[in-house]
C-alpha cells in the first residue's frame, strides 16, 4: 500500500530558491528530507506548463493527457452521480477578472473576495442571454457563432460553480484555470476550430457584464469587475480504467476534489474521500493526498508568503506520515510540482522509515534546494503580482 502526497507549486523557480529557502525555518522538513531518495521526474509538455500536476494526477487514473478532461468528471461527483444529457460537451466557465497591463493581458479569480450569491446569479443570468442571441447576435462571426448556439450553449451553475454545457462535442481547449492565473495569457487565449467562434460569444457577455449595475457597483466600492469568464477542461465524460486509489484526501472546498471524486468514480472506485486523514485502518489500496498550500503564492509569484506557508506544509506532512503509519503504508512519496517540472521523493521502505529521525539536524538551504527548486531549463511563469 502506498501513500502519496501532491503538492502543487511547490518548486521554486532556479533563480529565486536560493535566497527564498536561505530564509527558511524548516528543522523538521530538513529531518525528512535528510533520508529522502529521488523518486521518478518529468517535464511536462508546453501545452502543461504552469500545472504539471494535473498531468500527474491524470496518469495516477490512467489517463494519457497533458491537457485532461476535468469537467465532466467534476460534474458527475457533485450531481451525485447524475449525468448530464446523453452527448453532452462540458468545461468549467469561470468568472475571472482580467487586467491590462502594458503590453499584457493578466488573469485573476476572486478567491480571496467571493462574489456574493446574487452577483453571481445576475452575471450567470446576463451570461446566458448572450449565448441565446438574445443581444449582439451581430457581432457574430457569419455562421459559425450562430451554429455554436445551435448547440444549445448555456452556462449552469452547481454547488457554487460554473459550467458550459452543449448538446454536442465542442473543439475548444485551453489551459487549467491554475496555468494561467497571476499569468499574462495572450498567448495562451482557446484554441481550436471553435476557438474564435466562441471568442465572439464570449465578448457578447463581456459587453454585457461592463454596462452591467453589478459591475458598476463593484467599481465604485473599489472591487475588481468581473469582466471574463475562462472556458477549459472541457470534454465528454468516459469511463476510466481501474485505480488502486482507495483513499482521496482532498481539501472539500475546492473544485479540485470535486474533479479527483468524478475520476474515481470514473474508474470504478468507491473509496474514501475526506478532509482529513482517518485513524488506523487496513486497506488493500492507495491513498492519494493533494496539498495546496503553496498554490496561490505560487500563481500569483507572492515569494514571501510562500515561505511563510512552509511551516504549513511540515505541520501537513508530519500529520500525514502519522496516518500512513497508522493505515500500515509500505511506502511514502511526496510528489513536488512546479511551473512545469514534477519531481518525486520517496521515502525508504527499509527500517520503519517513520521513525527516522536525524537529530539535532537544522534546516538546511542546501538540502531544501535540492528538492524544492526548479531545473534551470523550466520555463518561468509570465508577468505576475510580487
Amino acid at each position: 500500500m502506498k501513500w502519496t502526497l501532491v503538492v502543487p507549486g511547490a518548486l521554486l523557480p532556479a533563480v529565486l530558491a536560493p535566497d527564498i529557502l536561505g530564509a527558511a525555518q524548516a528543522p523538521r522538513l530538513s529531518e525528512r528530507l535528510a533520508r529522502a531518495q529521488a523518486g521518478t521526474e518529468f517535464r511536462a509538455t508546453e501545452s502543461a506548463v504552469g500545472s504539471p500536476h494535473w498531468s500527474w494526477l491524470a496518469r495516477s487514473f490512467g489517463i494519457d493527457a497533458e491537457r485532461p478532461v476535468t469537467a465532466p468528471y467534476a460534474w458527475r461527483a457533485l450531481s451525485g452521480g447524475l449525468p448530464a444529457a446523453p452527448g453532452s460537451w462540458i468545461a468549467f466557465c469561470d468568472p475571472v477578472h482580467m487586467a491590462v497591463a502594458h503590453d499584457h493581458v493578466i488573469v485573476s479569480d476572486f478567491e480571496e473576495a467571493p462574489l456574493r450569491a446574487e452577483e453571481l446569479d445576475g452575471l450567470l443570468t446576463l451570461a446566458n442571454e448572450a449565448l441565446r442571441g438574445e443581444v449582439f447576435d451581430r457581432t457574430a462571426p457569419p455562421g459559425r457563432a450562430s451554429a455554436l448556439r445551435d448547440l444549445g450553449l448555456r452556462i449552469q451553475a452547481l454547488s457554487g460553480h460554473w459550467f458550459l454545457l452543449a448538446d454536442a462535442p465542442m473543439d475548444l481547449q485551453a489551459p487549467l484555470l491554475d496555468a494561467v492565473l497571476g499569468q499574462a495569457v495572450q498567448e495562451r487565449l482557446p484554441s481550436g476550430t471553435d476557438a474564435g467562434a466562441w471568442r465572439a460569444l464570449a465578448n457578447e457577455i463581456q459587453m454585457l457584464w461592463h454596462t452591467s449595475a453589478i459591475n458598476v457597483a463593484r467599481e465604485r466600492f473599489g472591487a475588481q469587475p468581473v469582466n471574463a469568464v475562462w472556458v477549459h477542461g472541457g470534454g465528454q465524460w468516459e469511463p476510466l480504467s481501474f485505480s488502486r486509489i482507495t483513499q482521496l484526501l482532498l481539501e472539500e472546498e475546492l473544485i479540485d476534489s470535486a474533479v479527483l471524486r468524478g475520476w474515481l468514480l470514473a474508474s470504478g472506485g468507491n473509496g474514501a474521500i475526506a478532509s482529513e486523514p482517518a485513524g488506523a485502518r487496513q486497506s488493500g489500496g492507495d491513498t492519494l493526498s493533494v496539498c495546496r498550500t503553496f498554490s496561490r503564492p505560487f500563481a500569483y509569484q507572492d515569494w514571501r508568503s510562500w515561505l511563510e506557508r512552509l511551516p504549513l506544509f511540515e505541520e501537513r506532512l508530519e500529520r500525514e506520515l502519522a496516518a500512513a503509519r497508522g493505515q500500515g503504508a509500505a511506502q511514502f512519496e511526496i510528489v513536488l510540482c512546479g511551473v512545469q517540472t514534477v519531481r518525486t521523493l520517496v521515502l525508504p521502505r527499509h527500517a520503519p522509515w517513520w521513525r527516522w529521525r536525524a537529530r539535532g539536524l537544522r534546516a538546511s538551504p542546501a538540502l531544501l534546494r535540492r528538492w524544492f527548486a526548479e531545473a534551470d531549463s523550466s520555463p518561468t511563469l509570465g508577468a505576475g503580482r510580487a
